[in-house]
Protein backbone atom coordinates (compact mmCIF):
# COMPACT_ATOMS: atom_id res chain seq x y z
CA UNK A 1 0.00 0.00 0.00
CA UNK A 2 2.47 2.58 1.06
CA UNK A 3 6.20 2.64 -0.66
CA UNK A 4 8.88 2.86 1.46
CA UNK A 5 10.20 6.14 0.28
CA UNK A 6 11.64 9.37 2.57
CA UNK A 7 8.16 10.76 2.17
CA UNK A 8 6.34 7.35 4.40
CA UNK A 9 8.87 7.98 7.17
CA UNK A 10 8.12 11.95 6.96
CA UNK A 11 4.85 11.00 7.22
CA UNK A 12 4.89 9.02 10.41
CA UNK A 13 7.54 11.23 11.98
CA UNK A 14 4.82 14.42 11.74
CA UNK A 15 2.32 12.18 13.02
CA UNK A 16 4.45 11.48 16.27
CA UNK A 17 5.53 15.11 16.70
CA UNK A 18 2.38 16.93 15.78
CA UNK A 19 -0.29 15.19 17.51
CA UNK A 20 -2.40 17.26 19.88
CA UNK A 21 -5.63 17.90 21.61
CA UNK A 22 -6.73 20.66 19.53
CA UNK A 23 -6.97 20.49 15.40
CA UNK A 24 -8.70 18.11 12.94
CA UNK A 25 -8.95 14.49 12.59
CA UNK A 26 -6.49 12.47 10.40
CA UNK A 27 -6.85 8.81 9.75
CA UNK A 28 -3.16 7.51 9.58
CA UNK A 29 -4.33 4.68 7.32
CA UNK A 30 -7.12 6.56 5.21
CA UNK A 31 -10.60 5.17 4.96
CA UNK A 32 -10.13 4.88 1.40
CA UNK A 33 -7.49 2.71 1.73
CA UNK A 34 -8.79 0.31 3.97
CA UNK A 35 -8.23 2.12 7.15
CA UNK A 36 -10.92 2.15 9.78
CA UNK A 37 -12.65 4.65 12.67
CA UNK A 38 -10.67 2.91 15.57
CA UNK A 39 -8.93 5.20 18.06
CA UNK A 40 -5.52 4.00 17.65
CA UNK A 41 -5.72 4.98 13.08
CA UNK A 42 -7.06 8.53 13.95
CA UNK A 43 -4.71 11.63 15.24
CA UNK A 44 -5.27 14.68 15.84
CA UNK A 45 -3.69 17.47 14.67
CA UNK A 46 -3.31 21.01 13.93
CA UNK A 47 -4.73 22.30 10.12
CA UNK A 48 -1.50 22.97 8.41
CA UNK A 49 -0.11 19.27 9.67
CA UNK A 50 -3.18 17.75 8.29
CA UNK A 51 -2.92 19.56 4.78
CA UNK A 52 0.75 18.36 4.69
CA UNK A 53 -0.11 14.75 5.66
CA UNK A 54 -2.36 14.56 2.86
CA UNK A 55 0.10 15.99 0.64
CA UNK A 56 2.35 13.43 1.76
CA UNK A 57 0.19 10.88 0.89
CA UNK A 58 -0.10 11.79 -2.48
CA UNK A 59 3.61 10.90 -2.69
CA UNK A 60 3.31 7.77 -0.65
CA UNK A 61 0.71 5.17 -2.03
CA UNK A 62 2.18 2.48 -5.08
CA UNK A 63 -1.25 2.08 -6.99
CA UNK A 64 -2.50 4.42 -9.82
CA UNK A 65 -6.26 3.73 -8.13
CA UNK A 66 -5.28 4.90 -4.48
CA UNK A 67 -2.88 7.91 -5.74
CA UNK A 68 -6.10 9.44 -7.22
CA UNK A 69 -7.93 8.80 -4.14
CA UNK A 70 -5.34 10.67 -2.05
CA UNK A 71 -5.62 13.34 -4.83
CA UNK A 72 -8.88 13.68 -4.88
CA UNK A 73 -8.94 13.87 -0.83
CA UNK A 74 -6.25 16.68 -1.07
CA UNK A 75 -8.47 18.35 -3.77
CA UNK A 76 -11.00 18.47 -1.32
CA UNK A 77 -9.28 20.14 0.99
CA UNK A 78 -8.11 23.22 -1.07
CA UNK A 79 -11.68 23.53 -1.64
CA UNK A 80 -12.13 22.55 -5.42
CA UNK A 81 -9.82 25.93 -6.43
CA UNK A 82 -7.40 25.44 -9.17
CA UNK A 83 -4.57 27.29 -7.19
CA UNK A 84 -1.45 27.25 -5.82
CA UNK A 85 -2.96 26.40 -1.96
CA UNK A 86 -0.26 26.15 0.44
CA UNK A 87 -0.32 24.57 3.36
CA UNK A 88 -0.35 28.01 5.22
CA UNK A 89 -3.27 29.34 3.30
CA UNK A 90 -4.51 26.49 4.21
CA UNK A 91 -4.38 26.72 8.03
CA UNK A 92 -5.40 30.16 7.96
CA UNK A 93 -8.50 29.75 6.36
CA UNK A 94 -9.36 27.10 8.72
CA UNK A 95 -8.25 29.16 11.95
CA UNK A 96 -10.11 32.20 10.09
CA UNK A 97 -13.40 30.03 9.85
CA UNK A 98 -12.63 28.58 13.21
CA UNK A 99 -12.61 32.06 15.24
CA UNK A 100 -15.37 32.96 12.70
CA UNK A 101 -17.74 30.17 14.43
CA UNK A 102 -16.15 30.69 18.12
CA UNK A 103 -17.25 34.49 17.85
CA UNK A 104 -20.82 34.22 15.79
CA UNK A 105 -22.19 31.16 17.72
CA UNK A 106 -25.10 32.34 20.39
CA UNK A 107 -24.40 29.14 22.43
CA UNK A 108 -20.66 30.92 23.35
CA UNK A 109 -21.36 34.34 23.40
CA UNK A 110 -24.74 35.67 25.59
CA UNK A 111 -24.83 38.74 23.71
CA UNK A 112 -25.65 37.54 20.76
CA UNK A 113 -28.11 34.57 22.37
CA UNK A 114 -30.08 37.16 24.01
CA UNK A 115 -30.84 38.99 20.31
CA UNK A 116 -32.27 35.75 19.00
CA UNK A 117 -34.83 35.34 22.00
CA UNK A 118 -36.33 38.97 21.00
CA UNK A 119 -38.43 39.25 17.71
CA UNK A 120 -37.05 41.62 15.79
CA UNK A 121 -40.65 44.60 15.64
CA UNK A 122 -39.83 45.66 11.91
CA UNK A 123 -39.46 42.40 10.77
CA UNK A 124 -43.24 41.09 12.15
CA UNK A 125 -44.83 44.20 10.66
CA UNK A 126 -43.40 43.23 7.06
CA UNK A 127 -44.38 39.23 7.71
CA UNK A 128 -47.60 40.68 8.68
CA UNK A 129 -48.20 42.72 6.08
CA UNK A 130 -47.31 40.09 3.71
CA UNK A 131 -49.57 37.35 4.87
CA UNK A 132 -52.57 40.14 4.80
CA UNK A 133 -51.73 40.71 1.21
CA UNK A 134 -51.22 36.70 0.44
CA UNK A 135 -54.57 36.04 2.17
CA UNK A 136 -56.91 38.56 0.28
CA UNK A 137 -56.30 36.84 -2.49
CA UNK A 138 -56.24 33.33 -1.26
CA UNK A 139 -59.16 33.38 1.38
CA UNK A 140 -62.83 32.14 1.19
CA UNK A 141 -65.92 34.30 1.87
CA UNK A 142 -66.21 35.61 5.47
CA UNK A 143 -69.55 34.15 6.21
CA UNK A 144 -71.70 35.81 9.12
CA UNK A 145 -75.02 34.11 10.75
CA UNK A 146 -76.30 33.10 13.78
CA UNK A 147 -76.14 29.38 16.10
CA UNK A 148 -79.35 27.33 15.37
CA UNK A 149 -78.73 25.86 18.91
CA UNK A 150 -77.52 29.04 21.20
CA UNK A 151 -78.53 31.93 18.86
CA UNK A 152 -75.05 33.51 19.40
CA UNK A 153 -73.71 35.40 15.91
CA UNK A 154 -70.76 33.71 14.28
CA UNK A 155 -68.02 35.02 11.88
CA UNK A 156 -66.65 32.49 9.80
CA UNK A 157 -64.34 31.36 6.53
CA UNK A 158 -64.74 27.65 7.49
CA UNK A 159 -67.76 26.86 4.75
CA UNK A 160 -69.03 23.30 6.89
CA UNK A 161 -69.61 25.39 9.95
CA UNK A 162 -73.15 25.30 10.89
CA UNK A 163 -72.75 25.98 14.99
CA UNK A 164 -70.83 28.00 17.29
CA UNK A 165 -69.43 25.50 19.35
CA UNK A 166 -68.49 21.47 19.77
CA UNK A 167 -71.23 20.90 22.05
CA UNK A 168 -73.97 22.65 20.07
CA UNK A 169 -72.83 20.71 17.22
CA UNK A 170 -73.31 17.55 19.56
CA UNK A 171 -76.15 18.68 20.39
CA UNK A 172 -77.47 19.64 17.01
CA UNK A 173 -76.58 15.78 15.78
CA UNK A 174 -78.30 14.51 19.00
CA UNK A 175 -81.46 16.15 17.98
CA UNK A 176 -81.34 14.87 14.42
CA UNK A 177 -80.55 10.98 15.07
CA UNK A 178 -84.24 11.27 16.84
Amino acid sequence: MFINNKYTTIYHSIIQKHSSVDGEKHHIIPRSLGGNNKRENIVIVPPRIHFILHKLLCRMVVDEKHKRSMHFALFQMMNRKICNFTSRDYERVKNTIKENMKHNNPMHNPDISSLFKKKRPEQSKVAKKRNEEYWATRARPIREFKCPICLSPIVTRIPKQTTCSRSCSAFLQHKNKK
